[in-house]
C-alpha cells in the first residue's frame, strides 16, 4: 500500500492506494501551514505503507527531491522533502504527475500523442509525445498559464483570466463574493454582464486549443480541473474547435474529452502512480 498526496493551490487532498490506478477515501483540507500539513499526513501514515507519492504545485526538481517555488501557495512550504520520511519518496509538479497517470492510466493507453490541459486554479499543459511525458530543460514546461491574451485593456496572463484564482480575483473586482461557479451561475441567471464574461472565456478557451493543437498535432486532447466540470465552457466544445483547423491538424485529432480518470483526481492519482513506481 502507498500513500498519495496533492499539495493543491488552494486545497490538499491525500489517500491510501492498494493497486495502481485505484484510490481509498479521500481526505481533503485546505493548503494551509503547509509544513506541518504535509508532516502531519506522513505522520499519521508512516507505520502502514510502503512508499509515498506526492505531486506540488510549482517547480519541483524530482530527483532532487526539492520543491523550488510555489508562486500560488500562502506562507511558507518545504523545499527539501527529503526530511519528511525515510520511506520510499518520489516527488513531482502537479500536471506531470496528472499527465503521468493519464499516461498510465487513462488516453495515454490508447493514444501516444496527447495533450493534458488542466483547467483549476490556474492553468497548464501536460504533453506526452512518441507516448513519453514531455518535460523540458528544468521539468518547467507547459506553464501555458502564463501566456500573455489581450482581454480588451491589457495583455494578461492566460491563468488570470481562464484561472479560477483569476476568475475569483475578477468577479471580487465587481464587488461580487465566490469562485468561479458563482460566475457561471449569474450567467445561467441571466446577469448580462456575467453572460458576456463567460462567452469571452470560451473564446480564449477555444483559441488556446486551436493554438496547442496546431502548435503539438495531438491525437487526443484531455480536460481535467474544475473549470472543465463547466457545461457553459465545454459544451459543444470540439465542435467548435474543430472548426477553426487546418485540414491535417483536425483529422488527425481523434477527440477532445474529460480525462478519462475524472476532471479532480488526477493528480492524486498521479501522487499513487509516483509511489508504485518507486516501489518498482
Amino acid at each position: 500500500m502507498v500513500l498519495a498526496i496533492d499539495v493543491g493551490a488552494t486545497k490538499t487532498a491525500w489517500a491510501l492506494s492498494e493497486a495502481e490506478g485505484a484510490l481509498g477515501p479521500i481526505e481533503r483540507r485546505p493548503t494551509r501551514d503547509v509544513p506541518s500539513l504535509l508532516q502531519e499526513i506522513v505522520s499519521a501514515h508512516a507505520k502502514s505503507v510502503d512508499a509515498i507519492g506526492i505531486s506540488l504545485v510549482g517547480h519541483v526538481d524530482s530527483s532532487g527531491l526539492q520543491w523550488k517555488e510555489a508562486l500560488t501557495i500562502a506562507g511558507s512550504y518545504p523545499q527539501d522533502l527529503m526530511a519528511l520520511t525515510s520511506l520510499p519518496l518520489s516527488i513531482d509538479n502537479d500536471l506531470k504527475a496528472a499527465t503521468l497517470a493519464e499516461q498510465v492510466h487513462g488516453w495515454g493507453r490508447t493514444y501516444s500523442e496527447v495533450l493534458c490541459l488542466n483547467l483549476g486554479s490556474g492553468v497548464s499543459l501536460g504533453v506526452i509525445s512518441g507516448g513519453i511525458l514531455q518535460r523540458g530543460s528544468a521539468n518547467y514546461s507547459g506553464e501555458v498559464g502564463h501566456m500573455p491574451v489581450w482581454d480588451g485593456e491589457a495583455y494578461r496572463p492566460l491563468e488570470q483570466l481562464l484561472g479560477g484564482l483569476g476568475i475569483q480575483s475578477y468577479l471580487a473586482g465587481h464587488g461580487i463574493d465566490g469562485g468561479a461557479e458563482e460566475l457561471f451561475r449569474q450567467s445561467v441567471l441571466r446577469d448580462q454582464k456575467a453572460g458576456e464574461r463567460v462567452v469571452f472565456l470560451r473564446e480564449v478557451l477555444v483559441n488556446l486549443l486551436v493554438a496547442l493543437i496546431h502548435l503539438y498535432n495531438p491525437q487526443c486532447v484531455s480536460l481535467s480541473g474544475s473549470l472543465a466540470l463547466q457545461e457553459q465552457l465545454t459544451d459543444s466544445l470540439e465542435t467548435e474547435v474543430r472548426s477553426r483547423l487546418l485540414r491535417v491538424s483536425e483529422e488527425s485529432l481523434h477527440v477532445i474529452a474529460p480525462s478519462r480518470l475524472g476532471a479532480r483526481e488526477s493528480s492524486l492519482l498521479g501522487a499513487s502512480q509516483l509511489a508504485w513506481e518507486e516501489l518498482q
